[in-house]
């Protein structure tokens, strides 16, 4: 008897699924939106979950999100296409609503099928274990969040009065940069100290701080409002 499988995408990619997936076993069920895709989850006992990216507004992991906030819901795996896999710290930042397995946006209707039938095998991701330090680098990295926040807010007019209109405080959006690169790098395990990202944060303050001692008077109105 055939698996049902919720597949929810814009429909040209769903035609293009549908024949791949059959051919694995699988009765499609369509869903162009997610209020169509939560409805027919209500109704349908699904063996799996499979959104295109493509969705607007970040529509997959607001789907995924949605699924797995709802215990009613939150059995099937999913699958998400069109997403590059997720790091450990991702994960972390989706709170448990993340996709169980993704694929990239140009794979092909076959190994979307099989990253479903994978998905189905496997059964949901189990709940991340993190080791202390990797629980300590994730503190630290909300620490940055906090920080690139604080400059944002103390280098815009309504917060420069209260920093009594000083322009440095631009430089704790790198400055968050850099540490959230480096803390979330902890938490995936990688190799290098820092990625493009933190790089680029160093990039944006070396170049800032000759921009606001040179060109005070670009910098200061923007603070002094």
């Amino acid at each position: 008897m055939p698996r049902p499988v919720l597949a929810v995408a814009p429909p040209k990619q769903l035609a293009t699924w549908e024949p791949a997936l059959r051919a694995r076993g699988f009765e499609v069920v369509r869903a162009a939106s997610r209020g169509d895709a939560l409805s027919e989850l209500r109704r349908t006992n699904v063996a799996a979950v499979v959104i295109s990216e493509r969705l607007p507004w970040n529509g997959a992991l607001n789907l995924a999100r949605g699924i797995r906030s709802d215990a009613a819901l939150a059995g099937p795996p999913i699958v998400v296409v069109g997403l590059p896999e997720l790091t450990t710290a991702q994960r972390l930042r989706l709170r448990g609503g993340g996709p169980d397995a993704t694929t990239p946006m140009k794979a092909t209707p076959e190994e979307v099928a099989s990253a479903v039938a994978a998905a189905i095998e496997r059964g949901p991701l189990p709940p991340l274990a993190l080791s202390p330090a990797q629980e300590r680098a994730m503190k630290l990295s909300r620490v940055a969040t906090l920080l690139m926040m604080f400059g944002l807010i103390f280098s815009l007019p309504f917060g420069a009065s209260a920093s009594r209109g000083q322009a440095w405080w631009i430089l704790l959006v790198p400055v968050g940069g850099l540490v959230s690169d480096y803390a979330t790098g902890r938490v995936d395990g990688r190799a290098r100290l820092l990625g493009w990202q933190g790089w680029a944060a160093i990039v944006l303050a070396v170049a800032l701080v000759p921009a606001i001692l040179l060109f005070p008077g670009f910098f200061g109105p923007l603070t002094r409002r």
